[in-house]
């Protein structure tokens, strides 16, 4: 084909391409190998090819047209071209949206001649609101200054102070500095209900706004200190925007150290609340963080030595938050020996470290308590630890106690019988391995303990643990499935049901049902036939 074909208007359309804007205006005459048809092009093969190959990134309203009245679903999804995707997504959408809801779909993907089609399919004021919102919100300023100059749209829409769409402060908050001044300038938005905190995130947009004579307070540092953003803090406090203690709180609990830094060496001064001191203030929104950044400013007041840490209660507050990083930085700086309310293992550890292990065996936090016992090695023995073991084997927690297992030598433990006896409540069988190969004592209590867990039971029968008539009466008086199976295990193994409280099995099975209300009647029916039949087929 030949470049000057494109000046026919059927095919001008491929003028708004990356391909046609490498040539220049000598090779009009030029021939070109190249595949082309028009905008409104019924084979969508062809039509998408042309749009691939010639790099097409603006489309006449024909085009969108064509698309929405073939409405090819299926062609669409069949061949979606990744290389096409904001093209395919948008004219899925199109093709498949209610009338009212065209036109803000087109503002929101930036297709000026799909607005002015759409505009002919469903136009009402609500739409041309919704439309110019997605404007503001997406930033295509031909799309708005199209709507934005249009007769039909109602004047109240640009009087910010009654419009519930407040398409300026939209505008700001996105950073389109384009239409915030196109507003500006014709709207004219009145200055006495905006505020420059709006738009203080984007640099050019909270420049223009304070140039421009827009009022501020001190919510605008205290917003940008959540966002780390230190290029526009530093402009702020250059032009005399008040410091709010906020600005440090809200860089701690964000972890924005640049910001914090910085309003700490400018004289930010953090107000405690009444109930709080400062230091204890700035411990708890800085352990509840887990951004580095958060480590980053306690590390930084350390340095100066501006601010005395309360690092006993900053230790407890890491805990409780699972912020293992906080956790390291106080143990590897601070002196934990001066803290407040000793514990009851004072001569090793402190009140802080104790709430700490505390912490992060009832909240499951496996991570900090390995380092904690890792940097006190040399102070913890096994006997301190007892009374969170006998938790652990309660918990069936198997992640902590094979850590321990690594570290420690149980053998000054094995003579209390809680620890089996505990293995055997938590109901898990590796639990109980654990403690009966270390060789812990055992207790006439372990089968009755196990009653509802029949891998536990046949597991101990098998290690040689004994059981007595209680064992029956117990399995009897649960009635379970899991207890059925044990009971008939234990039969089977000779400890005869028809020789222990023969009248309770009676009363218990074929009264049951009469006696007990508050039970599922479904199962018991079902759980009490097993124990019933069973009775009968051994001639009980």
């Amino acid at each position: 084909m030949k470049l000057s074909l494109l000046n026919k208007k059927k095919y001008e359309w491929l003028k708004n391409s990356e391909l046609f804007e490498t040539f220049d205006d000598e090779e009009d005459d030029e021939e070109i190998e190249a595949i082309y048809c028009k905008a409104d092009e019924n084979n969508l093969e062809l039509l998408f090819a042309v749009i691939k190959f010639w790099g097409v990134f603006d489309y006449p309203i024909n085009f969108f047209e064509n698309i929405y009245n073939l409405k090819p679903f299926k062609y669409l999804k069949d061949n979606f071209d990744i290389h096409l995707k904001d093209l395919f997504d948008f004219l899925l959408a199109f093709i498949s949206l209610e009338s009212k809801n065209l036109m803000p779909l087109c503002c929101k993907y930036g297709f000026l001649e799909a607005l002015k089609f759409s505009e002919t399919i469903y136009a009402k004021e609500n739409t041309y609101i919704k439309s110019l919102e997605n404007c503001c919100i997406y930033g295509h300023i031909e799309l708005f200054k199209y709507l934005f100059f249009k007769s039909c749209i109602p004047e109240e829409v640009f009087d910010q102070s009654s419009s519930d769409t407040n398409l300026f402060e939209i505008a700001c908050k996105n950073g389109h500095l384009n239409i915030v001044k196109l507003i500006h300038k014709k709207a004219k938005p009145p200055k006495s209900w905006f505020n420059v905190k709006f738009g203080c995130e984007n640099f050019e947009v909270l420049k223009f706004l304070f140039e421009q004579g827009y009022p501020y307070d001190k919510t605008v540092c205290a917003l940008l200190s959540t966002k780390n953003n230190l290029k526009n803090l530093k402009y702020c406090h250059e032009n005399n925007f008040p410091w709010d203690s906020r600005t440090l709180k809200n860089a701690l609990i964000n972890g924005s150290y640049e910001c914090f830094k910085y309003a700490i060496e400018n004289e930010c001064i953090w107000t405690p609340d009444n109930i709080h001191s400062y230091e204890n203030e700035m411990v708890y929104y800085a352990c509840t963080s887990k951004n580095q950044g958060s480590i980053k400013c306690l590390k930084f007041l350390k340095k100066i030595g501006k601010y005395e840490l309360n690092h006993g209660e900053a230790l407890i507050n890491a805990a409780y938050n699972n912020n293992l990083d906080a956790i390291k930085f106080i143990l590897e700086n601070y002196d934990l020996s001066d803290s407040p309310d000793n514990s009851s293992i004072k001569d090793f550890v402190s009140y802080p470290f104790e709430k700490c292990i505390e912490y992060s065996i009832q909240f499951n936090y496996f991570e900090i308590f390995r380092y904690c016992l890792d940097f006190y090695k040399d102070k913890i023995n096994i006997e301190i630890l007892e009374r969170d073991i006998l938790k652990f084997a309660l918990d069936g927690n198997m992640k902590f106690l094979n850590y321990l297992d690594e570290k420690y030598n149980f053998d000054n433990l094995i003579r209390n019988v809680n620890f089996l006896e505990n293995a055997c409540k938590s109901n898990n069988i590796e639990c109980v391995k654990f403690f009966v190969e270390k060789g812990f004592i055992r207790s006439e209590n372990c089968m009755l303990l196990s009653f509802n867990n029949f891998e536990i039971v046949k597991y101990l029968y098998e290690n040689n643990f004994l059981w007595d008539e209680q064992f029956i009466v117990k399995c009897i008086s649960e009635t379970t499935e899991e207890s059925f199976k044990c009971l008939q295990f234990a039969n089977d193994k000779g400890l005869i049901i028809k020789n222990y409280y023969f009248d309770l099995i009676l009363q218990k099975y074929y009264d049951y049902l009469v006696e007990n209300k508050t039970r599922d009647k479904e199962k018991d029916i079902y759980i009490i036939s097993l124990f019933k039949n069973y009775i009968d087929e051994n001639g009980y």
